[in-house]
């Protein structure tokens, strides 16, 4: 809501960064949690007419920006106070920093005319120790020069840009120096300078690699993060892949890119079907494409037989053979790579009329995946209990075939997320994020809602356990709240499952360390204002989710499934195995 009234004239320095983020963001949100020394900046910006959504925490309101920057492709921009304000976000600034993904994150900082300020903090050194990229404010420093140099930066580096801001700076008329200094290092800076650098493959590396592609009985076509920012790579792959009948892949935090793809299996490693499992140990040849080949991507190196041959393109020097030994490797941008790959192959080959093996496999895992095949004993260990448990493949697989198509899916972390990667299809990549960039748990509720706001024309789902939950249960108020309309698919195995099987796997009891009695959940829903109901069949769900979807209000909906907590999934056993 605009206020009331305006009380100052707008020749400070917060109100001229919040009119450059307007006029840059357009109809972008603010994700906020106010404080004393961003308060002001975020009354400016309701002012100039931004909306401006609250979380409960700081982790999830910059969880907004990261959840809307992934459904929008945009820069996320989140705001935080001072001090305790900005180190309660240090773990969502690390994932966003991980995600590869563009957000800027406007923090107050102390005032420097205050010594012994009781929420003074080296914000600098704190937020390069996250990984983020920083701008200071100061003396000398525009603050609309500010704002474009942040926002600027956050696109091209695909990082998370945090500007700190003195609250007495925010204070003063502007300055008319336009020097703003970039502090910290990030894991997107070789981007920019690769794409500046132009490495292409040569064309005898380009001849060998369509030669093995057009000779190989069984190829798979895997594409990871630096692939899937290009639309043309992306192009150039898929035609590849219909001349030579590969399959075709993503690594997990790319899910979906491929779109409705017939050739497409879905992810790779761990969070794969286990039938898919099988087929890559056939593969004749893997060309992976700005894929970093990491220890889940391929199973600590177990995914792939002996005798395939592995090729990886890369951007990045460091990347080549970093984590899994390759056949041969390719320092080149995707975009250049594919376009000269695609060329020379339609120069060499003619499309197809017969038998096409990767159209083939992707119907065979399509239909794994949905449960006509059922591939649920091969995934888990551990028997299922009673009928009012969901086995979560079960669980995973009526989601998916209960859900409309036009649908996002968030993950959170925890046992419950290797599920989803596995049985829920989305429409394009943009619609899926994982939220584990570091691991943690909890991130999930925030990300949901930045998707939410992206994708106003998809319907946002949720994956998250229990444990997660709990520890961000504040953020189903502020969904609902600010009517912000995500479905929330609760998975209760009764704690932390995670820990409850890890200390299996090592022989230990679990007891007193990682199982809850929790709380009743829908009333406990149901008192922050949030649609919620136990779901125990598929008749349930199909009933929930057709009043939740009548009723139309903005409201979250929260679907409570218990899981059987004896049930555990293939990749904690390969968590251990490294």
């Amino acid at each position: 809501m605009m206020p009331a009234e305006h009380a100052t004239g707008g020749d400070r320095n917060y109100e001229v960064i919040a009119k450059r983020l307007h006029g840059e963001l357009a109809d972008s949100p603010l994700y906020i949690l106010a404080g004393d020394a961003n308060m002001k900046l975020i009354h400016a910006c309701m002012w100039e007419g931004m909306r401006c959504l609250s979380a409960r925490h700081e982790n999830a309101a910059v969880s907004m920006a990261v959840g809307y920057a992934k459904g929008s492709g945009l820069v996320g921009v989140a705001s935080t106070t001072q001090g305790p304000g900005l180190t309660n976000a240090a773990t969502s600034i690390v994932a966003a920093v991980r995600s590869r993904l563009p957000v800027v994150l406007l923090c107050g900082a102390a005032p420097g005319s205050v010594p012994d300020h009781p929420q003074q903090l080296d914000q600098t050194r704190f937020l390069e120790a996250c990984g983020a990229l920083v701008l200071s404010a100061g003396d000398g420093v525009d603050p609309g020069t500010l704002v474009s140099r942040a926002l600027e930066t956050a696109r091209t580096q695909r990082t998370l840009v945090a500007v700190s801001m003195p609250s007495d700076w925010q204070e003063r008329a502007p300055s008319n120096v336009h020097m703003v200094p970039v502090t910290g290092t990030s894991p997107g800076m070789d981007v920019e300078a690769a794409e500046v650098l132009g490495d292409t493959a040569t064309q005898d590396q380009v001849e060998k690699i369509a030669s093995s592609l057009l000779a190989a009985e069984r190829s798979l076509i895997l594409v990871g993060r630096g692939a899937v920012n290009s639309e043309s790579a992306m192009r150039d792959l898929h035609a590849v892949a219909e001349r030579t009948g590969s399959i075709v892949a993503t690594t997990l935090p790319c899910h979906g890119a491929w779109g409705e793809c017939p050739r497409a299996v879905g992810v790779i490693g761990g969070y794969a079907l286990p039938e898919a499992h099988a087929m890559f140990k056939e593969l004749d040849i893997v060309l992976a494409v700005g894929a970093s080949l990491g220890y889940r991507t391929t199973k600590y190196g177990s995914l792939f037989g002996e005798a395939t041959e592995i090729v990886q393109v890369d951007h990045a020097e460091t990347s080549l053979g970093r984590y899994t030994p390759v056949s041969s490797s390719v320092l080149s941008d995707s975009g250049g790579f594919a376009e000269a790959l695609r060329k020379t192959i339609e120069a060499r080959a003619h499309p197809g009329s017969g038998y096409d093996w990767g159209i083939a496999t992707g119907k065979f895992l399509s239909q794994a995946r949905s449960g006509v095949i059922d591939s649920k004993g091969g995934t888990e260990s551990g028997e299922s209990k009673g009928e009012a448990q969901w086995h979560p493949s079960d669980l995973m697989r009526a989601l998916g075939s209960v859900l409309p198509t036009n649908r996002a899916i968030v993950v959170d972390g925890g046992h419950c997320s290797g599920y989803p990667p596995i049985y829920l299809d989305v429409p394009d990549g943009k619609a899926f994020y994982y939220s584990l960039e570091f691991g943690s748990i909890a991130l999930g509720l925030g990300a949901a809602m930045g998707m939410a706001v992206a994708r106003p024309d998809l319907i946002t789902t949720l994956v998250i356990g229990d444990g997660s939950l709990m520890m961000s249960l504040g953020e189903l108020e502020s969904a609902a709240r600010q009517k912000i309309p995500i479905l929330v698919v609760l998975i209760d195995d009764g704690g932390y499952g995670a820990e409850r099987h890890i200390l299996h796997l090592n022989g230990l009891t679990s007891e007193e360390i990682s199982d809850f009695d929790n709380p009743e959940f829908v009333p406990l829903a149901r008192a922050l204002g949030v649609h919620a109901m136990n779901v125990s069949s598929k008749m349930d769900m199909s009933r929930f989710l057709d009043q939740w979807l009548a009723e139309n209000s903005g409201r979250p909906g929260l679907m409570v499934c218990n899981s059987d907590p004896a049930v555990r999934g293939e990749w904690l056993s390969l968590a251990l195995d490294r």
